[in-house]
């Protein structure tokens, strides 16, 4: 059973760091867009606020349900090996 959630703890952080490239790599294209739009690249732009917090509440609706997914699969395995295990 330790095996598995050794597994499971690895897999985990394997997705992890790979959503942390991509989120990181999300700015510097935002920025971008903004340099092509408004012809600033401050990150901050008044006239591109509406378009931030689209993205904003994206990536958050994106990560809270990633969470939500995981927590489910790992109570579902709990729930598993527990009942396996008697």
């Amino acid at each position: 059973m330790q095996e598995y959630f050794d597994y499971i703890e690895k897999e985990q952080r394997k997705d992890f760091e790979l959503m942390l490239r991509k989120f990181q790599a999300i700015a510097p294209l935002l920025t971008k867009v903004e340099g092509l739009v408004v012809n600033t690249n401050t990150g901050e732009s008044p006239k591109l606020r509406q378009y931030y917090a689209h993205w904003e509440l994206k990536i958050y609706d994106s990560l809270t349900t990633v969470g939500q997914i995981n927590s489910s699969n790992v109570a579902s395995s709990c729930r598993y090996f527990c009942e396996s295990n008697n």
